[in-house]
């Protein structure tokens, strides 16, 4: 973090505004409540292209309506919380300013009770952007109120600011905003990307899938490379397959992770992976492992599709510890060990 060049008991009459989504906290609101409204009614996802034809507003009203977010358990950036904490304990006014739906951002703000007032979405428009900073500068005039963004898209809105705070920023935002004005702090609590992608990917799970290799042994053919390699692809692809489908069970459970000790550090449970890349490596994992399953017998790619419907079905479930969860359980160790025969093209023992 950058040391503060402005000391809050000069900046009393200036109000820092602060954003909310990725700055505020290491999360999107918007994307939460659309996997939270996926979770709790699957079949919506057909009706959000419609909602989103009428605009990001309208889309964040209609979301709003369905979803209850617990706004306690939300990925909050520390320090910069207790940065915003001494600033209002030293008499600075605090004002959040965000693009999320105002019931969302009112939750935020009761529950921190540090924040004056508070700026969001509401009514068909949506505050962001180039309408966030000229709602600020007409509300504290120009110049006369500090802004603490993340993005790109404050740009906008520091061109009407005072000072600069950068939170997370994204890559070679500093330098830009540097040429508007001056930046009071940057804070940065991010891993290393290579660690939070790994840990993202479940890889732990992979080892189930060992399994498939066993028929090379049953059968003598371990020292077969054609064998060895149509094996390798299928370990491989289940593999993929599991990361794709534990992520996405990740995204329809974050405030329930968040709950769990052991679930709550995760990378996207507690922001350090965005929701939005989740999102993307969801579809790009599950195709490359399709892509790896067109190189093996087709009979292996329907079977492939059965364990990540199966998969999916066991990872939504809230608990694995009943008896159906077992069933499920087993059921995930019987397919991979159907998907070694096949890969090899052996026939199975009856």
């Amino acid at each position: 973090m950058e040391r503060t060049v402005h000391d809050h008991a000069e900046c009393k009459d200036v109000p820092l505004c602060v954003d909310l989504d990725g700055t505020l906290i290491n999360t999107d609101l918007l994307m939460e409540s659309l996997f939270a409204l996926l979770r709790q009614a699957p079949l919506t996802m057909f009706l959000v292209p419609f909602w989103l034809l009428k605009g990001k507003a309208h889309l964040k009203e209609q979301i709003v309506r369905r979803v209850q977010m617990d706004v306690s358990t939300l990925p909050y950036q520390v320090e910069f919380l207790a940065y915003l904490f001494h600033a209002r304990a030293a008499g600075r006014r605090l004002v959040l300013a965000t693009a999320s739906h105002l019931r969302f951002a009112k939750q935020v703000a009761a529950y921190l009770g540090i924040f004056e007032s508070v700026l969001a979405t509401e009514g068909g428009k949506n505050l962001s952007r180039s309408r966030k900073g000229e709602c600020l500068a007409t509300l504290y005039g120009e110049r006369g109120f500090d802004y603490a963004g993340n993005s790109r898209a404050d740009l906008a809105v520091w061109s009407h600011a005072r000072v600069a705070i950068l939170v997370n920023p994204v890559p070679g935002i500093a330098r830009k905003v540097r040429a508007q004005l001056p930046i009071a702090a940057i804070f940065d609590d991010r891993h290393r990307m290579w660690k939070t992608y790994c840990q993202s990917l479940h890889l732990t799970h992979w080892l189930k899938s060992l399994v498939i290799f066993l028929p090379l042994l049953v059968i003598h053919q371990h020292d077969s490379a054609s064998a060895l390699i149509r094996d390798g692809l299928a370990f491989l692809s289940f593999g993929l397959c599991t990361s794709s489908v534990g992520i996405l069970n990740d995204l329809l459970h974050l405030s329930t992770d968040r709950c769990v000790p052991h679930k709550r550090y995760s990378s996207l449970a507690a922001g350090t992976m965005s929701i939005i890349h989740g999102a993307v490596l969801v579809p790009a994992l599950l195709g490359m492992a399709v892509l790896m399953a067109l190189l093996l017998p087709l009979e292996y790619l329907a079977i492939l599709v059965g364990y990540y419907l199966l998969a999916l079905a066991y990872f939504m479930r809230t608990t694995q510890q009943n008896p159906p969860g077992v069933i499920a359980e087993a059921g995930l160790y019987a397919i991979r060990l159907v998907a070694g025969w096949v890969a090899i093209g052996a026939t199975m023992p009856v």
